[in-house]
């Protein structure tokens, strides 16, 4: 458990590819590494903790350990690395399965962290509030409220599996777990912290920020397309609300 984490300051953040075999002997820094693609084994004190693709581990500042990675090459990570006053601070790991903004831990958190602008600076900050909040909600979630999530699982696979579709409808997720709309956006909104809408705003943009910035694609209309937007300039303002500018200016 990772505790009530204060003043956080992140120091650096990376995306890079594992190596097959390390030894850290007391951190300087508090971390938290995503495991992007790979499997890595971390041994502390005797104990061996594994780290899966879609998994993140809190590592605490001060901790030694060792740890090695399996199938290194396309064995990647993010990671980062910061400050802070953490109550009671242990290595644990988390599933990131529900996290919404884990596409921009992945992709474009590392790069913006470290060359963007001041208000790319700002966007990491808020990312990085958003995984404090989710963490939190982890560790204090009771069975009651456990139960409840379960509720609407149908619909967060099928959101996950169609959520890039322009046909995807977010005002009939509630039909798939045969509860209200009020109380299905109630329950997801505890869960993911924004309403379904905004999740699917947040996930489509930050999907389409990774494809601009990968310079793999035609148009603005066909990235529009690609992240589930029949209409290009409805996706441009979308997107100058999330970023502060226009999809075409971004690797101006």
């Amino acid at each position: 458990m990772t505790g009530y984490i204060e003043n956080p300051k992140i120091i650096s953040s990376s995306r890079l590819e594992s190596k097959p075999y390390g030894k850290i002997q007391s951190r300087a820094t508090h971390g938290f590494i995503f495991k992007i693609q790979g499997v890595s084994e971390y041994s502390i004190e005797g104990d061996t903790v594994r780290l899966n693709a879609g998994e993140m581990i809190f590592l605490p500042r001060g901790s030694s350990y060792e740890y090695c990675s399996h199938d290194v090459c396309g064995n990647l990570y993010t990671s980062i690395n910061f400050l802070a006053d953490v109550e009671n601070p242990s290595i644990r790991v988390y599933s990131m399965e529900n996290f919404y903004r884990l596409n921009y831990v992945h992709q474009s958190f590392s790069e913006m962290w470290r060359f963007g602008s001041a208000a790319d600076k700002y966007a990491c900050m808020s990312v990085f509030y958003d995984l404090l909040s989710y963490i939190s909600k982890i560790e204090h979630v009771s069975e009651a409220e456990d139960s409840k999530y379960k509720l609407i699982e149908p619909a967060v696979e099928y959101m996950r599996k169609h959520i890039y579709e322009s046909s995807f409808r977010v005002d009939r997720l509630h039909d798939r777990c045969g509860i209200s709309d009020t109380y299905f956006r109630r329950i997801f909104k505890m869960r993911f912290g924004l309403t379904p809408k905004e999740y699917v705003t947040s996930e489509r943009i930050s999907h389409a920020r990774a494809i601009l910035e990968s310079g793999d694609y035609g148009s603005i209309a066909e990235i529009a397309e690609a992240v589930g937007y029949a209409d290009p300039l409805y996706f441009s303002k979308a997107f100058k609300h999330v970023f502060g500018v226009c999809p075409s200016e971004i690797n101006d």
